[in-house]
Order: C-alpha cells, then structure tokens, then sequence
C-alpha cells in the first residue's frame, strides 16, 4: 500500500471541501492554492513544489490525485490497460487506465506531463470517458488510441 494514500486521502478532502467556498489554505504543513483557470486545487509542499493536484469539478466522484508523472501515479494505482498513441516506444507519450478505479492518465508525445481521464462503466461493460483535464483538448492521437481500444470517446471530446 502506498504509504502516501492516507495523506492524500485528507489532502483531497480538504481540497473538495475548500472548492465549495473557492478558498485558499493549509493542511498540515502543505498549501493548497485553488486555480479558477482550471478548477483544481495545488497542493505544495513546504518547499514549494507541486505534489499533488485534485480535480475538483466532479466532487461526486471523489477525483483522485493527479501527480507529477505516470511513474509518481503507478505508486498509487494499478494501471491494467497500457496504450501507446505515439508509437510502441515507451520513450513517447502513453495512456495508462487503471479500470477498477475508472481513472488513467496521458502523456504528450514527447513523455511530459498531460494530465488525468476519468471513465464511466456503460452497460456493455466498455470504458466510457466522461471527462479530463491537462490541456484545452485532449490531443487526436489520445483520443485515437482510446477508441482503438474500444473505449468509448464521444465528439464533444474530438
């Protein structure tokens, strides 16, 4: 188990909580900055850098923590379902899904930092991604791959 998840269970309370009132504050010694530009709260740490950022716009879901890295997010979820919208290099871009947790995460192509996909079960069993976060839009080769895995992306995403 990681040994981080209760912190950041209670640093995500407290960020959903704050998100209703859009306020500012601290939680045991880390900050959290709401960011009206993209509805999440940034959570630093006494240095200053970024640990953590919950995506508060869906609170019923109970958003999980977006890290730094698909590396740093491996510590924290079982991705099950790995893809690669650039190429079968793992030096380019990837999309992992952890499917129990209805959540992934994408990268750009050149491996930096995109951002979170969060998933909806329909009644055929399949994945069907109901939101993300990280860019304006979601880059044509995310969506491509997610469709070539037969998941469903409607056009409101495209």
């Amino acid at each position: 188990m990681n040994p981080h998840s209760t912190i950041y269970d209670k640093l995500q309370d407290q960020a959903i909580q704050m998100a209703a009132k859009a306020k500012n504050g601290t939680y045991k010694g880390y900050t959290l900055t709401f960011d009206r530009a993209e509805w999440v709260y940034v959570v630093t740490d006494k240095e200053g850098d970024t640990v953590a950022r919950f995506n508060t716009k869906k609170a019923d879901h109970r958003p999980p923590v977006v890290a730094r890295t698909l590396g740093e997010l491996s510590m924290s979820y079982k991705f099950n379902i790995k893809l690669h919208p650039w190429g079968e290099s793992p030096e380019l871009g990837n999309v992992e899904i952890d499917e129990s947790a209805m959540y992934g995460a994408w990268e750009y192509k050149d491996g930096t930092e995109g951002g979170g996909l969060w998933f909806e079960r329909l009644e055929d069993g399949r994945l069907d991604l109901t939101d993300y976060d990280g860019a304006f839009a979601l880059p044509k080769a995310v969506i491509d791959a997610l469709r070539n895995a037969n998941i469903s992306v409607e056009e409101i995403f495209e």
